[in-house]
């Protein structure tokens, strides 16, 4: 599988949502720790469709649409936030063109602008270990005062609710209060 840095967020689209093996097929030859990016994205390709398809089987609307919506990196990243997990961030339509503009200042991101983040780790022999997939929905400030406007959620692996704190998620989404509680991509996986 090629590696989707550098391709414009139209071309991720396409690539990522073509056929994909099953994650049954798919293995490593060395730790997960010891992966290049072209390798972590090599790996997420393989297994992207079992993600979806786990995610999708609850009856969460922001699950099932999710999987249209454009990719706002151009693969996932090492691990780092929510409990260490790779993560893989998509956005809607209304939200995705200033989340990646990526401001680090004065970003607004518009009213009905949702994010998800596709969460997983890689266990020894390529095995997959799904993560819940995160939500944040932007809903207003009027809604939500003390969370600057946002409603975070989340599906477990299988798709059933997970119960979520708005105070727990926005305690570490506040630190990114100049760039209106978004924690970003990291820098080598953001759409150029």
């Amino acid at each position: 599988m090629r590696l989707l840095h550098g391709l414009s967020s139209i071309a991720v689209s396409v690539v990522l949502s073509s056929a994909y093996a099953n994650a049954a097929d798919c293995s490593l030859d060395k730790k997960a720790k010891d992966l290049n990016l072209h390798e972590i994205n090599t790996y997420y390709q393989c297994v992207r469709t079992q993600l979806v398809n786990d995610y999708q089987r609850g009856d969460n609307d922001i699950a099932k649409a999710y999987s249209h919506w454009k990719p706002a990196a151009t693969g996932p990243a090492k691990p780092g936030f929510h409990s260490n997990r790779y993560l893989m961030t998509y956005v809607n339509d209304i939200g995705h063109s200033t989340y990646t503009a990526y401001a680090s200042t004065n970003v607004n991101m518009p009213v009905g602008s949702i994010i998800a983040k596709e969460s997983f780790k890689i266990k020894s022999k390529g095995l997959l270990s799904a993560g819940p997939l995160f939500f944040m929905e932007k809903v207003g400030v009027d809604i939500a005062p003390k969370t600057s406007g946002w409603r975070y959620s989340a599906v477990k692996k299988n798709g059933t609710p997970m119960k979520v704190g708005q105070t727990f998620c926005h305690s570490c989404h506040q630190a990114y209060s100049a760039q209106d509680s978004l924690g970003y991509p990291v820098v080598d996986v953001r759409l150029k």
